[in-house]
């Protein structure tokens, strides 16, 4: 059974972590050689930055790296772009997209592929080589999303049969929750949904602190995709705010309630999905998952308003 593996990549600069991804890639291409596997690029990147990936990696046999045509760049979301176009090399059905954090190992690839005959659409946790405390907070709300919503959280991969969008038409490419809104098309058609909690991908985190913090707004941005989500951030603020008027004593106890809550759900969670992949000490990072959304929820409407978020070198409105 062959599986095809969808990369769209689009960085500003020529970096250690860029540098470590085309080693990566260059490893694990060597690692499958032999295997029904390929490896499909998409570098939205500037062209120099393009050709410096280029030379290492035309050489090749299982790999293909290329710029996507401005001609298909029309989406405002410039991933879903590259994604569209990379489907147009893949020749397998089975597709693996994931983000290029992302260091699947062999052994892992090998290990997904009966689920391809189980299931249309599923995903699984990520497992990273190490815990900062940037991952840590994330790590976190992969849990509390886990317990509380069925369709699980996006941790920025997905696997997919090529064939259905193929029968039922791409989606929206105008759509900032790239994957949210895959696997939303799927599941719209009846398609066999999945979620693996055997098997966790391999990743790595590392990003600048101005960097968190804009993920902060876009994953407050992404939820306006999930309304009932959405709607529950941003009544937090308002009620914290009419509760401590009419007593300080409510308005801290309800901040406590909504604290405790959350830890409680976070370790449910990680007993759950990350029992054997994260830090027993993962979900004491909880509360500062949770209390960043009652702020950026209000900074997120401020954007959709003012005509959305950037994302990719574009503005985009629409969330999902």
């Amino acid at each position: 059974m062959g599986v095809s593996i969808v990369i769209p990549i689009k960085v500003n600069s020529i970096d250690e972590i860029y540098i470590d991804f085309i080693n990566y890639i260059i490893d694990f291409s060597s690692n499958v050689l032999t295997k029904d596997v390929e490896i499909i690029i998409a570098n939205g990147s500037s062209k120099n930055i393009y050709i410096f990936a280029n030379e290492h990696l035309k050489h090749l046999k299982n790999v293909i790296h290329f710029i996507p045509h401005r001609s298909i760049r029309t989406g405002d979301n410039d991933k879903l772009n590259g994604i569209y176009s990379a489907l147009m090399y893949t020749k397998h059905d089975n597709i693996l997209l994931v983000d290029d954090h992302y260091r699947v190992s062999s052994e892992t690839l090998a290990d997904i592929l009966k689920y391809y005959e189980k299931y249309d659409c599923f995903k699984f946790m990520p497992k990273l080589h190490q815990y900062p405390h940037s991952a840590l907070i994330d790590t976190c709300g992969m849990f509390i999303v886990n317990v509380l919503d069925s369709r699980k959280q996006y941790c920025g991969h997905l696997a997919f049969k090529k064939s259905l969008y193929s029968e039922w038409g791409f989606i929206n490419r105008d759509s900032l929750f790239d994957e949210f809104a895959m696997e939303k098309h799927l599941r719209k058609k009846g398609s066999r949904v999945g979620f693996i909690k055997d098997i966790a991908l391999e990743a790595k985190q590392e990003i600048p602190f101005k960097k968190f913090l804009e993920q902060r707004v876009r994953y407050a941005y992404e939820n306006i995709a999930t309304p009932y989500r959405f709607t529950f951030f941003a009544m937090i603020l308002p009620l914290l705010i009419l509760l401590s008027l009419i007593d300080t004593n409510y308005g801290l106890n309800f901040a406590f309630f909504l604290t405790s809550w959350t830890f409680v759900i976070s370790i449910v969670g990680q007993f759950i999905y990350g029992k054997q992949i994260t830090p027993w000490y993962t979900s004491l990072y909880s509360p500062i998952w949770f209390w960043f959304y009652p702020f950026t929820t209000w900074i997120a409407i401020y954007k959709y308003l003012t005509g959305g978020i950037m994302f990719g070198g574009n503005n985009i409105r629409r969330a999902g």
